[in-house]
Protein backbone atom coordinates (compact mmCIF):
# COMPACT_ATOMS: atom_id res chain seq x y z
CA UNK A 1 0.00 0.00 0.00
CA UNK A 2 1.81 3.40 -1.15
CA UNK A 3 1.70 5.79 2.13
CA UNK A 4 1.12 9.12 1.17
CA UNK A 5 1.43 10.72 4.20
CA UNK A 6 5.40 10.85 5.02
CA UNK A 7 5.37 12.57 1.68
CA UNK A 8 2.79 14.81 2.48
CA UNK A 9 4.63 16.02 5.85
CA UNK A 10 8.19 16.44 4.58
CA UNK A 11 9.55 20.00 3.32
CA UNK A 12 8.94 20.63 -0.27
CA UNK A 13 11.43 20.25 -2.80
CA UNK A 14 12.89 23.43 -4.22
CA UNK A 15 11.94 24.15 -7.94
CA UNK A 16 12.65 26.70 -10.01
CA UNK A 17 13.51 27.63 -13.86
CA UNK A 18 14.64 30.33 -16.06
CA UNK A 19 14.62 30.47 -19.91
CA UNK A 20 15.67 32.54 -22.00
CA UNK A 21 16.54 32.96 -25.86
CA UNK A 22 16.83 35.13 -28.87
CA UNK A 23 17.24 35.13 -32.33
CA UNK A 24 18.28 37.12 -35.56
CA UNK A 25 17.74 37.16 -39.13
CA UNK A 26 16.61 37.86 -42.11
CA UNK A 27 17.75 39.17 -46.15
CA UNK A 28 21.26 40.54 -45.54
CA UNK A 29 21.97 41.24 -48.98
CA UNK A 30 19.08 41.56 -51.00
CA UNK A 31 18.35 38.20 -53.21
CA UNK A 32 22.00 37.24 -52.29
CA UNK A 33 22.49 36.31 -48.40
CA UNK A 34 19.97 35.20 -46.07
CA UNK A 35 20.79 34.28 -42.34
CA UNK A 36 19.74 33.55 -38.84
CA UNK A 37 21.33 32.60 -35.63
CA UNK A 38 19.13 31.62 -32.92
CA UNK A 39 20.32 31.31 -29.13
CA UNK A 40 18.23 29.53 -25.73
CA UNK A 41 19.64 29.13 -22.34
CA UNK A 42 17.90 27.10 -19.65
CA UNK A 43 18.74 26.87 -16.11
CA UNK A 44 16.65 24.74 -13.42
CA UNK A 45 17.23 24.02 -10.03
CA UNK A 46 15.65 21.19 -8.82
CA UNK A 47 16.14 18.22 -6.46
CA UNK A 48 15.94 14.67 -6.98
CA UNK A 49 15.01 11.86 -4.14
CA UNK A 50 18.01 10.59 -1.83
CA UNK A 51 18.39 8.88 1.39
CA UNK A 52 20.20 8.97 4.39
CA UNK A 53 21.14 7.18 7.15
CA UNK A 54 19.05 8.57 10.92
CA UNK A 55 21.41 7.98 13.73
CA UNK A 56 18.38 9.10 15.87
CA UNK A 57 16.12 6.45 15.08
CA UNK A 58 18.03 4.22 13.26
CA UNK A 59 16.71 3.92 10.21
CA UNK A 60 17.65 5.02 6.68
CA UNK A 61 14.94 7.71 5.36
CA UNK A 62 14.24 9.38 2.28
CA UNK A 63 14.54 12.95 1.79
CA UNK A 64 15.90 15.03 -1.32
CA UNK A 65 19.28 16.85 -2.11
CA UNK A 66 19.91 19.74 -4.50
CA UNK A 67 20.03 19.11 -8.12
CA UNK A 68 20.16 21.50 -11.65
CA UNK A 69 20.22 21.38 -15.03
CA UNK A 70 22.05 24.10 -17.22
CA UNK A 71 21.67 23.78 -21.22
CA UNK A 72 22.66 26.26 -23.77
CA UNK A 73 22.08 25.98 -27.00
CA UNK A 74 23.18 27.79 -30.38
CA UNK A 75 21.62 26.99 -34.22
CA UNK A 76 22.38 29.12 -36.59
CA UNK A 77 22.33 29.03 -40.95
CA UNK A 78 23.22 30.98 -43.85
CA UNK A 79 22.41 31.02 -47.44
CA UNK A 80 24.42 32.72 -50.42
CA UNK A 81 23.08 32.99 -53.59
CA UNK A 82 26.68 32.35 -55.73
CA UNK A 83 25.03 32.64 -59.06
CA UNK A 84 21.35 31.90 -60.63
CA UNK A 85 22.77 27.94 -60.49
CA UNK A 86 25.20 27.94 -57.62
CA UNK A 87 23.65 27.87 -54.11
CA UNK A 88 26.17 27.59 -50.97
CA UNK A 89 24.51 27.47 -47.18
CA UNK A 90 26.38 26.57 -44.33
CA UNK A 91 24.87 25.63 -40.77
CA UNK A 92 26.27 25.49 -37.33
CA UNK A 93 24.55 23.71 -33.93
CA UNK A 94 25.86 24.28 -30.40
CA UNK A 95 25.38 22.66 -27.43
CA UNK A 96 26.53 22.72 -23.97
CA UNK A 97 25.19 20.92 -20.89
CA UNK A 98 25.39 20.39 -17.55
CA UNK A 99 23.20 18.56 -15.07
CA UNK A 100 23.50 16.20 -11.51
CA UNK A 101 21.38 13.64 -11.23
CA UNK A 102 20.96 10.24 -8.83
CA UNK A 103 23.79 8.09 -9.41
CA UNK A 104 21.52 4.75 -10.14
CA UNK A 105 17.81 4.35 -10.37
CA UNK A 106 18.37 1.07 -8.70
CA UNK A 107 17.75 -0.04 -4.84
CA UNK A 108 19.03 0.43 -2.69
CA UNK A 109 18.40 4.24 -2.53
CA UNK A 110 21.57 6.20 -3.01
CA UNK A 111 22.63 9.48 -0.87
CA UNK A 112 23.04 12.86 -1.80
CA UNK A 113 26.79 12.00 -2.16
CA UNK A 114 25.87 9.05 -4.38
CA UNK A 115 24.71 11.47 -6.76
CA UNK A 116 26.60 12.37 -9.96
CA UNK A 117 27.28 15.26 -12.42
CA UNK A 118 27.41 14.59 -16.36
CA UNK A 119 28.59 17.15 -18.46
CA UNK A 120 27.73 17.16 -22.32
CA UNK A 121 28.96 19.31 -25.20
CA UNK A 122 27.91 19.15 -29.20
CA UNK A 123 28.99 20.94 -31.90
CA UNK A 124 28.04 20.45 -35.93
CA UNK A 125 28.88 22.06 -39.03
CA UNK A 126 26.86 21.30 -42.01
CA UNK A 127 28.18 22.97 -45.44
CA UNK A 128 25.90 22.26 -48.92
CA UNK A 129 26.34 23.36 -52.59
CA UNK A 130 23.83 22.99 -54.76
CA UNK A 131 24.63 23.50 -58.44
CA UNK A 132 22.38 23.91 -60.96
CA UNK A 133 23.80 22.22 -64.77
CA UNK A 134 20.34 22.56 -66.82
CA UNK A 135 16.37 22.20 -66.15
CA UNK A 136 17.23 18.35 -65.96
CA UNK A 137 20.04 18.24 -64.00
CA UNK A 138 21.15 19.12 -60.31
CA UNK A 139 23.84 18.34 -58.07
CA UNK A 140 24.44 18.12 -53.94
CA UNK A 141 27.83 18.40 -52.34
CA UNK A 142 26.98 18.34 -48.21
CA UNK A 143 30.01 18.23 -45.88
CA UNK A 144 29.18 17.26 -42.14
CA UNK A 145 31.45 17.05 -38.97
CA UNK A 146 30.17 16.80 -35.54
CA UNK A 147 31.89 16.29 -32.28
CA UNK A 148 30.36 14.48 -28.65
CA UNK A 149 31.63 14.94 -25.40
CA UNK A 150 30.27 13.38 -22.11
CA UNK A 151 32.25 13.26 -18.75
CA UNK A 152 30.63 11.91 -15.84
CA UNK A 153 33.37 13.08 -12.67
CA UNK A 154 33.62 11.43 -9.42
CA UNK A 155 32.07 13.67 -6.90
CA UNK A 156 28.85 15.75 -7.18
CA UNK A 157 29.97 19.68 -6.59
CA UNK A 158 29.65 21.22 -3.65
CA UNK A 159 28.61 18.49 -1.59
CA UNK A 160 30.96 15.96 0.49
CA UNK A 161 30.63 12.76 0.73
CA UNK A 162 28.26 11.67 4.03
CA UNK A 163 29.93 8.58 4.33
CA UNK A 164 31.93 7.80 7.36
CA UNK A 165 34.92 10.12 8.40
CA UNK A 166 38.51 8.43 7.51
CA UNK A 167 37.71 6.87 3.75
CA UNK A 168 38.76 8.13 1.06
CA UNK A 169 36.68 10.87 -0.89
CA UNK A 170 35.86 8.32 -3.82
CA UNK A 171 34.86 5.26 -1.60
CA UNK A 172 31.35 3.97 -2.12
CA UNK A 173 29.95 1.83 1.14
CA UNK A 174 26.75 -0.16 0.14
CA UNK A 175 24.69 -0.37 3.11
CA UNK A 176 21.93 -3.05 3.02
CA UNK A 177 19.48 -0.34 2.49
CA UNK A 178 21.82 3.05 1.42
CA UNK A 179 24.19 3.54 -1.85
CA UNK A 180 26.52 5.80 0.68
CA UNK A 181 30.03 7.54 -1.13
CA UNK A 182 30.66 7.92 -5.09
CA UNK A 183 29.25 5.71 -7.42
CA UNK A 184 31.17 2.80 -8.41
CA UNK A 185 30.96 3.70 -12.68
CA UNK A 186 32.23 6.53 -12.54
CA UNK A 187 34.26 9.05 -13.81
CA UNK A 188 33.64 8.08 -17.10
CA UNK A 189 33.81 10.12 -20.14
CA UNK A 190 33.25 9.24 -23.90
CA UNK A 191 34.55 11.62 -26.74
CA UNK A 192 33.26 10.70 -30.36
CA UNK A 193 33.74 12.87 -33.48
CA UNK A 194 32.26 12.49 -37.13
CA UNK A 195 33.13 13.46 -40.90
CA UNK A 196 31.02 12.84 -43.59
CA UNK A 197 30.91 13.66 -47.39
CA UNK A 198 28.04 13.16 -49.05
CA UNK A 199 26.88 13.77 -53.26
CA UNK A 200 24.10 13.48 -54.62
CA UNK A 201 23.07 13.84 -58.65
CA UNK A 202 19.82 14.06 -60.14
CA UNK A 203 18.90 13.72 -63.99
CA UNK A 204 15.65 13.79 -65.69
CA UNK A 205 15.23 12.59 -68.67
CA UNK A 206 12.03 11.90 -70.60
CA UNK A 207 10.16 9.51 -68.32
CA UNK A 208 13.22 8.44 -65.94
CA UNK A 209 14.32 10.51 -63.36
CA UNK A 210 17.51 9.42 -62.09
CA UNK A 211 19.95 9.70 -58.79
CA UNK A 212 23.08 8.31 -58.10
CA UNK A 213 25.97 8.79 -55.64
CA UNK A 214 28.36 8.36 -52.88
CA UNK A 215 28.59 8.75 -49.45
CA UNK A 216 32.24 8.89 -47.28
CA UNK A 217 32.18 8.73 -43.34
CA UNK A 218 34.80 8.53 -40.80
CA UNK A 219 33.95 8.51 -37.51
CA UNK A 220 36.30 8.53 -34.19
CA UNK A 221 35.70 7.31 -30.47
CA UNK A 222 37.47 6.91 -26.95
CA UNK A 223 36.55 5.57 -23.54
CA UNK A 224 37.51 6.36 -19.79
CA UNK A 225 35.74 3.98 -17.37
CA UNK A 226 36.54 3.40 -13.76
CA UNK A 227 35.00 0.91 -13.23
CA UNK A 228 34.69 0.04 -9.18
CA UNK A 229 38.06 2.77 -8.99
CA UNK A 230 38.97 3.84 -5.68
CA UNK A 231 36.78 0.78 -4.11
CA UNK A 232 33.09 -0.10 -3.05
CA UNK A 233 32.61 -1.60 0.30
CA UNK A 234 29.56 -3.98 0.92
CA UNK A 235 28.56 -4.12 4.88
CA UNK A 236 26.48 -6.45 6.25
CA UNK A 237 24.22 -4.15 8.37
CA UNK A 238 23.16 -0.05 7.94
CA UNK A 239 23.88 0.83 11.60
CA UNK A 240 26.25 -0.88 13.95
CA UNK A 241 24.17 -3.66 16.30
CA UNK A 242 26.78 -3.88 18.48
CA UNK A 243 29.72 -3.05 19.86
CA UNK A 244 32.47 -5.57 17.67
CA UNK A 245 35.73 -4.31 20.02
CA UNK A 246 34.53 -5.64 22.92
CA UNK A 247 31.39 -8.09 21.85
CA UNK A 248 28.96 -6.38 24.03
CA UNK A 249 25.48 -4.35 23.48
CA UNK A 250 25.78 -0.90 22.41
CA UNK A 251 25.45 1.26 25.85
CA UNK A 252 27.22 4.46 27.11
CA UNK A 253 29.69 2.26 28.35
CA UNK A 254 30.51 0.73 24.83
CA UNK A 255 29.27 2.46 22.48
CA UNK A 256 28.76 1.88 18.91
CA UNK A 257 30.07 3.22 15.75
CA UNK A 258 30.25 2.88 12.10
CA UNK A 259 33.72 1.11 12.62
CA UNK A 260 31.74 -2.12 14.14
CA UNK A 261 30.01 -2.78 11.13
CA UNK A 262 31.20 -5.95 10.01
CA UNK A 263 32.30 -6.05 5.84
CA UNK A 264 31.29 -8.10 3.67
CA UNK A 265 33.39 -7.62 0.68
CA UNK A 266 35.37 -4.90 -0.92
CA UNK A 267 36.07 -4.36 -4.47
CA UNK A 268 38.67 -2.15 -6.11
CA UNK A 269 40.21 -1.62 -9.28
CA UNK A 270 43.10 -3.71 -9.70
CA UNK A 271 43.88 -1.81 -13.42
CA UNK A 272 47.55 -1.17 -13.91
CA UNK A 273 46.47 2.50 -15.48
CA UNK A 274 43.85 4.21 -13.68
CA UNK A 275 41.51 5.45 -15.12
CA UNK A 276 41.36 2.90 -17.34
CA UNK A 277 40.84 4.22 -20.98
CA UNK A 278 40.36 1.68 -24.31
CA UNK A 279 42.86 3.26 -27.26
CA UNK A 280 40.54 5.24 -29.83
CA UNK A 281 38.83 3.34 -32.04
CA UNK A 282 37.87 4.35 -35.74
CA UNK A 283 35.74 3.66 -38.39
CA UNK A 284 35.43 4.41 -42.33
CA UNK A 285 32.09 3.84 -44.02
CA UNK A 286 31.34 4.19 -47.65
CA UNK A 287 28.44 3.77 -50.03
CA UNK A 288 27.55 4.08 -53.29
CA UNK A 289 24.06 4.55 -54.90
CA UNK A 290 22.06 4.36 -58.45
CA UNK A 291 18.15 4.56 -58.59
CA UNK A 292 15.38 5.25 -61.09
CA UNK A 293 11.67 6.58 -60.87
CA UNK A 294 10.37 5.36 -64.14
CA UNK A 295 7.03 6.44 -65.56
CA UNK A 296 6.55 2.98 -67.03
CA UNK A 297 2.96 3.90 -67.86
CA UNK A 298 0.55 6.43 -67.69
CA UNK A 299 -1.13 4.67 -64.26
CA UNK A 300 2.63 2.90 -63.14
CA UNK A 301 5.34 4.22 -61.76
CA UNK A 302 8.30 1.79 -60.87
CA UNK A 303 11.14 2.52 -58.35
CA UNK A 304 14.01 0.68 -58.90
CA UNK A 305 17.56 1.63 -56.64
CA UNK A 306 20.43 -0.28 -55.73
CA UNK A 307 23.11 0.17 -52.71
CA UNK A 308 26.65 -1.09 -51.77
CA UNK A 309 27.83 -0.12 -48.67
CA UNK A 310 31.00 -1.51 -46.91
CA UNK A 311 32.60 -0.78 -43.50
CA UNK A 312 36.20 -0.83 -42.67
CA UNK A 313 37.60 -1.00 -38.92
CA UNK A 314 34.23 -1.78 -37.22
CA UNK A 315 33.50 -5.55 -36.58
CA UNK A 316 36.79 -5.85 -34.72
CA UNK A 317 39.28 -5.02 -37.54
CA UNK A 318 40.70 -1.65 -35.82
CA UNK A 319 45.00 -1.49 -35.46
CA UNK A 320 44.30 -2.00 -31.79
CA UNK A 321 41.92 -5.49 -32.69
CA UNK A 322 44.84 -7.13 -34.27
CA UNK A 323 46.99 -9.38 -33.04
CA UNK A 324 50.22 -9.00 -30.83
CA UNK A 325 53.51 -9.06 -31.84
CA UNK A 326 54.42 -10.92 -28.38
CA UNK A 327 50.96 -11.65 -26.67
CA UNK A 328 53.06 -12.07 -23.32
CA UNK A 329 53.48 -8.45 -23.45
CA UNK A 330 50.63 -6.80 -21.41
CA UNK A 331 51.54 -3.27 -21.57
CA UNK A 332 51.49 -3.09 -25.44
CA UNK A 333 47.71 -1.79 -25.29
CA UNK A 334 47.68 -1.47 -29.16
CA UNK A 335 46.83 -5.07 -29.97
CA UNK A 336 44.75 -7.54 -28.80
CA UNK A 337 46.20 -10.83 -27.50
CA UNK A 338 42.63 -12.24 -28.00
CA UNK A 339 43.28 -12.36 -31.87
CA UNK A 340 46.41 -14.25 -30.74
CA UNK A 341 44.11 -16.88 -29.23
CA UNK A 342 41.40 -17.70 -31.15
CA UNK A 343 42.93 -16.10 -35.17
CA UNK A 344 42.09 -13.30 -37.10
CA UNK A 345 38.59 -11.76 -37.88
CA UNK A 346 37.17 -12.65 -41.87
CA UNK A 347 36.44 -9.32 -43.20
CA UNK A 348 35.64 -10.83 -46.35
CA UNK A 349 31.73 -10.46 -45.83
CA UNK A 350 31.98 -6.90 -46.05
CA UNK A 351 32.60 -6.31 -49.29
CA UNK A 352 29.27 -7.95 -50.53
CA UNK A 353 26.66 -6.20 -48.77
CA UNK A 354 24.66 -4.92 -51.69
CA UNK A 355 21.35 -3.47 -50.84
CA UNK A 356 18.68 -3.88 -54.11
CA UNK A 357 15.33 -1.66 -53.54
CA UNK A 358 11.77 -1.93 -55.42
CA UNK A 359 8.90 0.08 -55.14
CA UNK A 360 5.82 0.81 -57.46
CA UNK A 361 2.51 2.86 -57.53
CA UNK A 362 -0.28 1.64 -59.97
CA UNK A 363 -3.45 3.13 -60.17
CA UNK A 364 -5.83 -0.10 -61.70
CA UNK A 365 -8.58 1.90 -62.57
CA UNK A 366 -6.81 5.03 -64.09
CA UNK A 367 -9.33 6.93 -62.72
CA UNK A 368 -6.80 8.86 -60.27
CA UNK A 369 -8.54 8.04 -57.53
CA UNK A 370 -6.73 4.50 -56.58
CA UNK A 371 -3.68 3.43 -55.96
CA UNK A 372 -1.97 0.43 -55.11
CA UNK A 373 2.04 0.10 -54.15
CA UNK A 374 4.13 -1.81 -52.70
CA UNK A 375 7.69 -2.44 -52.00
CA UNK A 376 10.88 -4.16 -50.77
CA UNK A 377 14.42 -3.21 -49.81
CA UNK A 378 17.01 -4.48 -47.93
CA UNK A 379 18.89 -1.72 -45.71
CA UNK A 380 22.10 -2.35 -43.63
CA UNK A 381 22.34 -1.43 -40.18
CA UNK A 382 25.61 1.12 -38.58
CA UNK A 383 27.42 -0.50 -36.21
CA UNK A 384 29.30 2.59 -35.02
CA UNK A 385 32.41 1.47 -32.98
CA UNK A 386 30.46 0.12 -30.01
CA UNK A 387 31.71 -3.59 -30.90
CA UNK A 388 35.80 -3.01 -31.72
CA UNK A 389 35.36 -1.07 -28.24
CA UNK A 390 33.85 -3.72 -26.46
CA UNK A 391 36.76 -6.31 -27.23
CA UNK A 392 39.15 -3.89 -26.46
CA UNK A 393 38.05 -2.84 -23.30
CA UNK A 394 36.53 -6.31 -22.28
CA UNK A 395 40.05 -7.96 -22.80
CA UNK A 396 40.26 -9.14 -19.00
CA UNK A 397 43.93 -6.46 -18.98
CA UNK A 398 42.22 -3.23 -18.64
CA UNK A 399 39.48 -3.35 -16.13
CA UNK A 400 40.74 -6.37 -13.78
CA UNK A 401 39.28 -5.87 -10.34
CA UNK A 402 40.60 -6.89 -6.85
CA UNK A 403 38.69 -8.20 -4.08
CA UNK A 404 39.18 -7.80 -0.35
CA UNK A 405 38.55 -9.96 2.03
CA UNK A 406 35.13 -8.75 4.86
CA UNK A 407 35.41 -8.96 9.13
CA UNK A 408 36.47 -12.02 10.72
CA UNK A 409 35.34 -12.90 14.26
CA UNK A 410 37.21 -15.91 15.63
CA UNK A 411 35.80 -16.00 18.33
CA UNK A 412 31.98 -17.09 16.90
CA UNK A 413 31.58 -20.26 14.64
CA UNK A 414 33.11 -19.85 11.11
CA UNK A 415 34.40 -16.13 12.02
CA UNK A 416 30.99 -14.64 11.53
CA UNK A 417 30.72 -11.60 12.68
CA UNK A 418 26.94 -11.25 12.70
CA UNK A 419 26.39 -13.38 15.72
CA UNK A 420 25.95 -12.07 18.86
CA UNK A 421 29.48 -11.84 21.09
CA UNK A 422 31.69 -11.81 17.93
CA UNK A 423 34.60 -10.18 18.34
CA UNK A 424 36.62 -8.19 16.05
CA UNK A 425 39.82 -10.24 15.06
CA UNK A 426 43.13 -7.94 15.40
CA UNK A 427 43.70 -6.37 12.20
CA UNK A 428 40.18 -7.63 10.57
CA UNK A 429 38.71 -5.50 7.44
CA UNK A 430 36.61 -2.78 9.02
CA UNK A 431 35.24 0.88 7.92
CA UNK A 432 37.95 2.11 9.90
CA UNK A 433 40.50 0.07 7.64
CA UNK A 434 38.57 -2.24 4.79
CA UNK A 435 40.95 -2.75 2.10
CA UNK A 436 43.24 -5.32 4.14
CA UNK A 437 45.56 -7.96 2.92
CA UNK A 438 46.16 -8.60 -0.65
CA UNK A 439 43.18 -9.09 -3.22
CA UNK A 440 42.16 -11.54 -5.58
CA UNK A 441 42.35 -10.10 -8.73
CA UNK A 442 40.15 -11.52 -11.33
CA UNK A 443 38.51 -9.85 -14.47
CA UNK A 444 34.68 -8.79 -15.24
CA UNK A 445 34.71 -10.70 -18.47
CA UNK A 446 36.38 -11.42 -21.71
CA UNK A 447 34.39 -10.09 -25.13
CA UNK A 448 35.33 -10.66 -28.24
CA UNK A 449 33.84 -10.36 -31.68
CA UNK A 450 33.13 -13.71 -33.56
CA UNK A 451 35.80 -13.95 -35.98
CA UNK A 452 32.71 -14.40 -38.74
CA UNK A 453 30.71 -11.14 -37.75
CA UNK A 454 28.90 -9.13 -40.20
CA UNK A 455 27.32 -5.91 -40.99
CA UNK A 456 23.49 -6.76 -39.66
CA UNK A 457 20.16 -5.77 -42.48
CA UNK A 458 16.58 -5.56 -42.45
CA UNK A 459 14.01 -6.86 -45.44
CA UNK A 460 11.63 -4.89 -45.33
CA UNK A 461 8.22 -5.80 -47.51
CA UNK A 462 5.43 -3.18 -47.85
CA UNK A 463 1.97 -3.74 -49.96
CA UNK A 464 -0.87 -1.14 -49.10
CA UNK A 465 -4.01 0.12 -51.06
CA UNK A 466 -5.15 3.72 -50.74
CA UNK A 467 -8.81 4.84 -52.02
CA UNK A 468 -10.39 8.53 -52.49
CA UNK A 469 -14.03 8.12 -51.19
CA UNK A 470 -16.20 10.83 -52.21
CA UNK A 471 -14.42 14.46 -52.81
CA UNK A 472 -12.12 15.04 -49.93
CA UNK A 473 -11.78 11.58 -48.01
CA UNK A 474 -9.43 8.78 -48.58
CA UNK A 475 -8.94 5.57 -46.97
CA UNK A 476 -6.02 3.56 -46.93
CA UNK A 477 -4.87 0.23 -45.45
CA UNK A 478 -0.80 -0.58 -45.75
CA UNK A 479 0.73 -4.17 -44.44
CA UNK A 480 4.57 -3.77 -43.13
CA UNK A 481 7.00 -6.72 -42.58
CA UNK A 482 10.67 -6.50 -41.51
CA UNK A 483 12.86 -9.01 -41.12
CA UNK A 484 16.12 -8.12 -40.01
CA UNK A 485 19.33 -11.21 -39.96
CA UNK A 486 22.98 -10.81 -38.49
CA UNK A 487 22.12 -8.94 -35.65
CA UNK A 488 24.82 -8.60 -33.10
CA UNK A 489 24.35 -10.84 -30.02
CA UNK A 490 26.45 -11.94 -26.91
CA UNK A 491 26.70 -15.57 -26.21
CA UNK A 492 29.42 -17.66 -24.20
CA UNK A 493 31.82 -19.07 -26.29
CA UNK A 494 31.59 -22.64 -26.19
CA UNK A 495 33.51 -24.30 -29.17
CA UNK A 496 36.63 -23.85 -30.07
CA UNK A 497 36.96 -21.71 -33.15
CA UNK A 498 39.22 -23.17 -36.37
CA UNK A 499 42.96 -22.03 -35.83
CA UNK A 500 42.69 -21.16 -31.95
CA UNK A 501 45.49 -21.81 -29.87
CA UNK A 502 44.76 -24.46 -27.22
CA UNK A 503 47.55 -23.64 -25.33
CA UNK A 504 45.47 -20.74 -23.76
CA UNK A 505 41.82 -21.57 -25.29
CA UNK A 506 39.79 -24.27 -23.79
CA UNK A 507 36.37 -25.16 -24.50
CA UNK A 508 35.81 -28.87 -23.23
CA UNK A 509 32.55 -30.43 -24.26
CA UNK A 510 30.67 -27.55 -26.40
CA UNK A 511 28.38 -27.12 -23.81
CA UNK A 512 30.27 -25.38 -20.90
CA UNK A 513 31.54 -21.96 -21.87
CA UNK A 514 35.12 -21.76 -23.09
CA UNK A 515 38.04 -20.31 -20.68
CA UNK A 516 40.78 -18.76 -21.70
CA UNK A 517 44.38 -17.19 -19.71
CA UNK A 518 46.32 -14.72 -20.59
CA UNK A 519 49.31 -15.71 -22.33
CA UNK A 520 50.72 -12.52 -19.98
CA UNK A 521 50.44 -15.33 -16.93
CA UNK A 522 53.40 -17.03 -18.17
CA UNK A 523 50.90 -19.81 -17.86
CA UNK A 524 48.37 -22.41 -19.96
CA UNK A 525 45.08 -22.90 -19.75
CA UNK A 526 45.37 -25.96 -17.70
CA UNK A 527 46.16 -23.65 -14.60
CA UNK A 528 42.67 -22.49 -14.82
CA UNK A 529 41.11 -25.89 -13.71
CA UNK A 530 43.41 -25.92 -10.73
CA UNK A 531 42.69 -25.35 -6.97
CA UNK A 532 44.74 -22.53 -6.55
CA UNK A 533 43.19 -21.14 -10.44
CA UNK A 534 45.09 -18.27 -11.94
CA UNK A 535 43.17 -14.93 -11.79
CA UNK A 536 43.39 -14.30 -15.19
CA UNK A 537 41.19 -17.14 -16.15
CA UNK A 538 38.09 -16.21 -17.26
CA UNK A 539 35.03 -16.90 -19.72
CA UNK A 540 34.47 -15.85 -23.13
CA UNK A 541 31.49 -13.86 -24.38
CA UNK A 542 31.19 -14.08 -28.21
CA UNK A 543 29.73 -10.88 -29.71
CA UNK A 544 28.29 -12.69 -33.30
CA UNK A 545 26.18 -12.07 -35.75
CA UNK A 546 23.04 -14.25 -35.17
CA UNK A 547 20.07 -12.80 -33.60
CA UNK A 548 16.73 -12.03 -35.80
CA UNK A 549 14.51 -9.81 -35.87
CA UNK A 550 10.50 -9.83 -36.74
CA UNK A 551 7.77 -6.82 -37.35
CA UNK A 552 4.84 -6.88 -39.13
CA UNK A 553 1.92 -4.37 -39.13
CA UNK A 554 -0.97 -2.94 -40.30
CA UNK A 555 -1.25 0.23 -40.90
CA UNK A 556 -5.09 1.77 -41.43
CA UNK A 557 -5.88 5.58 -42.02
CA UNK A 558 -8.90 7.63 -42.55
CA UNK A 559 -8.66 11.02 -43.85
CA UNK A 560 -10.38 14.26 -44.65
CA UNK A 561 -8.95 17.23 -46.92
CA UNK A 562 -9.65 20.49 -45.12
CA UNK A 563 -12.27 22.37 -46.27
CA UNK A 564 -14.65 25.12 -44.86
CA UNK A 565 -14.94 28.67 -45.68
CA UNK A 566 -12.50 31.74 -46.20
CA UNK A 567 -11.92 32.35 -42.78
CA UNK A 568 -11.71 28.58 -41.24
CA UNK A 569 -10.98 25.21 -42.39
CA UNK A 570 -11.61 21.72 -40.80
CA UNK A 571 -10.38 18.04 -41.60
CA UNK A 572 -9.14 15.08 -40.01
CA UNK A 573 -6.41 12.01 -39.97
CA UNK A 574 -7.32 9.31 -38.14
CA UNK A 575 -4.63 6.42 -37.69
CA UNK A 576 -4.81 2.67 -36.44
CA UNK A 577 -1.59 0.29 -36.09
CA UNK A 578 -1.80 -3.28 -35.43
CA UNK A 579 1.45 -4.77 -35.14
CA UNK A 580 3.84 -7.24 -33.81
CA UNK A 581 7.52 -7.72 -33.20
CA UNK A 582 9.99 -10.15 -32.13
Amino acid sequence: MLQATPALLSTKPPFTREQVGGSVGGPFIQDKFFGFVSAEYRNQNHAVPVSFRNFATDTVDPTFAPAFYHDFLINSRADYNVTNNDKIFVRYAFERELDIDNGSLRQPAGSAANRQTSFNRYNSLVAAWNRIFSSTQINNLTFHVDTFLNKIPAFSPNDPATNPSGLAAGNEIRFPSLQDGANFRIPQQTPLNRFQLRDTYSWVRGKHTLRMGGEWQNSGAGVVFDLFGSGTIFTTEDFASENRHTGTPCSAATPCDDTDIPIAVALKSAAPKRPPTAPTSRNTYMGLFVQDDWKAAHNLTLNLGLRWEVDFNILAETNQNRSCPDPTDASNANCEYIRNVIGPHDSSAKYKNFAPRFGFAWDPLSRGRTVVRGGYGIYYDRVVLEAPILEVLLNGRILPLGAFGGSNCSNEPKGDCSLPGAIFDAGTPSLANPFVGTPAVFGVGVNVMDNHAATPYVQQFTFGVQQQVAQNFTVSADAVHNFGSRFLIGRFLRQLPKGADANFLSCPNSIDPCTIIDPASGKNVSACFTKASDPTCDQVTNIESSAKTWYDALLVSIAKRPTGSQNWKWGFNINYTLSKTF
